[in-house]
């Protein structure tokens, strides 16, 4: 008996998955600086972005099915002769961004100081001012169980936190 090439994945629309076409994703950041009044410097990074990261060659959602050969030929699909289970990929990569969006927002106060030939600057950094849980990452593998994990967060932004620095120049 001799082995039969399984091929490529290939998707409803006829590509397959070598073909990488994304549609267009929004993408946004800012920064900028103003002094206020008593020489504090105020500075901050906006930045918007759409969808999740998945560790891919694009940012998009994808969900992956492990298929075995007994279940397989249970669904009425051909059976694997050369291997015992199969992935299949359900979602083409970049056809979905999903619901999740970095909005994130960081500050920062700086005041300058001078005593003698001394300069001092006092930091007080703020990250995540919006407090978001985007998630980085989230699970790919699909399943059809009640404990499915498909698209549960598995990395997360960083929570609020702030940080307190100092600079002494002599």
């Amino acid at each position: 008996m001799t082995a039969t090439s399984q091929g490529t994945e290939t998707y409803p629309d006829g590509s397959s998955s070598c073909h990488r076409e994304y549609p267009y994703r929004p993408d946004f950041k800012a920064s900028g600086s103003y002094t206020l009044p008593w020489d504090v410097q105020l500075a901050g990074t906006f930045q918007f972005s759409r969808g999740i990261q998945n560790g891919g060659a694009g940012p998009s959602l994808t969900a992956s099915w492990a298929v075995t050969s007994a279940t397989a030929s249970t669904i009425g699909a051909r059976t694997w002769t050369s291997v015992a289970s199969r992935t299949i990929n359900l979602m083409q990569e970049g056809s979905d961004y999903g619901k999740y969006n970095l909005e994130q927002l960081d500050l920062k106060l700086s005041k300058r100081f001078t005593v003698d030939k001394v300069k001092l600057r006092a930091d007080f950094d703020l990250y995540n001012v919006f407090n978001s849980s985007w998630p980085y990452t989230v699970s790919t593998a699909y399943s059809n169980t009640a404990a499915s994990n498909w698209q549960r967060p598995t990395n997360v932004l960083q929570n609020r936190f702030f940080k307190l620095g100092a600079h002494i120049s002599f």
